[in-house]
């Protein structure tokens, strides 16, 4: 496994250290380009290409095929983190999520997770198997708190 910092290897680097393979499975956790929610997608890779885009020079184009669907999607990887895992996995709800009501007709819960939340990377990494690249580009903001 690749565990990358953004002071070590860049995000190209931290893609193609994950040696994915064209036709393999793979879940990729990461947090939404614009509004920075947890996101795990699942996929069947067809290619990878390293690019610029817009602004950011370090950037990865990927062409994938999502789980249950047919067509090739195309996903832009930039200035964020993400975690790699071969095949597909999810995440335990009672690792992500905090217990809000329950009783004999209903259970609800509530994602423990903000926007940009750094821990959702973190958590992913300790709880999920098979994983073969991580990337961590957090931030840290003026109130302290790390963000992804």
């Amino acid at each position: 496994m690749a565990t990358t910092n953004n002071n070590t290897l860049t995000l190209q680097a931290a893609f193609l250290s994950a040696d994915m393979h064209p036709g393999e499975k793979y879940t990729i956790f990461h947090l939404g380009h614009e509004h920075g929610f947890p996101m795990a997608q699942k996929i069947t890779f067809v290619e990878m290409e390293l690019t610029k885009y817009a602004q950011y020079s370090d950037a990865v184009k990927l062409v994938f095929r999502p789980f249950k669907k047919r067509n090739l999607y195309t996903l832009y990887f930039y200035n964020e983190s993400f975690i790699i895992c071969r095949g597909w996995h999810d995440l335990n709800e009672k690792n992500t999520h905090d217990l809000v009501k329950s009783d004999a007709a209903v259970t609800v819960t509530k994602s423990k997770y903000s926007c940009f939340d750094a821990r959702y990377i973190e958590d992913a990494e300790k709880y999920l198997p098979d994983v073969v690249s991580v990337y961590k580009c957090f931030k840290k903001g003026v109130n302290g708190r790390l963000y992804a």
